[in-house]
């Protein structure tokens, strides 16, 4: 084999290795934010209004995805003045096609003062709720 031949095969075998370190790297990262914007049933159901934040903080997972924006935009409207966040149902599944589970909590003067749950449409064309 000559040194051409050598030299791109070592660039190439580089390359490869390369990309493959950097697809790991982002589908740890992936795995990671969806742990953080995902949680079950039994969760949701730990927190109760009139909780104060720090104690919601301690139960709720820390993520709250920007991947989760379009859902932002469905279910009730939030409370005034309040901040929420949004959770995926890893456990739950929605009664009709093409949705899914939503949990959300609402905080104002630092306690939870709603909690809902709702079904979102995936289909960023639609953005009604689904009773």
């Amino acid at each position: 084999m000559n040194r051409r031949v050598r030299n791109a095969l070592g660039i190439g075998v580089g390359v490869v290795l390369t990309v493959a370190l950097v697809g790991f790297i982002a589908g740890c990262w992936i795995l990671k934010a969806w742990d953080g914007m995902a949680l079950d049933r039994s969760t949701y159901d730990a927190v109760s209004v009139g909780q104060t934040k720090a104690e919601a903080d301690r139960i709720l997972p820390h993520g709250s995805s920007k991947m989760l924006a379009s859902y932002r935009q469905q279910g009730p409207p939030k409370p005034r003045g309040a901040s929420c966040r949004h959770f995926l149902s890893k456990d739950e599944q929605p009664s009709g096609r093409g949705g899914i589970v939503v949990y959300r909590f609402c905080f104002a003067t630092n306690t939870v003062v709603e909690k809902s749950r709702f079904e979102a449409v995936k289909d960023n064309h639609r953005k009604n709720p689904r009773p």
